[in-house]
């Protein structure tokens, strides 16, 4: 029976710890995207099962997340596809802005939330740079109507 006993307490211990490292989990780089996150996790030795919980998911789909951050492939041959061109895309852009490179995610046919996965950011400033950039291509179409509507002096 104390065999037994042992064997419960540290059954018990073993889902308390359990229980804390699925807290601190949560907290891990609350700021970074999911998929940045399960990575960070993952290199962090937490293991699918655990991740999947953490995240309200299944243990594929954290695998399908940390994979997606790691080199742009997803499950989907599709996704794969995708995930390789965007990083091709944002590889040939090295040294531009981010604002830049939001235009062009958002130009290639990419939603603001996988936009906002790919770069790191939230689609709160993915939403801010596309609005700049959509004020910025205005102002230089207005300055182009106006300086076309502009009489042409004669030389005479």
């Amino acid at each position: 029976m104390a065999g037994s006993s042992a064997k419960s307490v540290d059954a018990q211990i073993l889902e308390r710890l359990d229980l804390i490292l699925k807290v601190l989990s949560i907290q891990v780089a609350a700021d970074k995207s999911l998929t940045e996150r399960v990575r960070l996790l993952k290199l962090a030795g937490v293991d699918n099962k655990t991740i999947a919980e953490v995240f309200n998911t299944t243990p594929q789909a954290s695998v399908s997340l940390r994979q997606t951050s790691e080199g742009g492939l997803a499950m989907a041959s599709d996704d794969r596809v995708e995930g390789l061109l965007v990083q091709i895309l944002l590889q040939s852009m090295k040294g531009s802005t981010v604002r830049d490179r939001v235009v062009a995610l958002s130009a290639a046919g990419l939603p603001n939330l996988e936009i906002a996965d790919y770069l790191g950011i939230n689609t709160g400033g993915v939403a801010t740079y596309l609005y700049e950039a959509r004020k910025s291509k205005n102002k230089k179409a207005a300055k182009k109507t106006t300086k076309a509507k502009k009489p042409m002096k004669n030389k005479g």
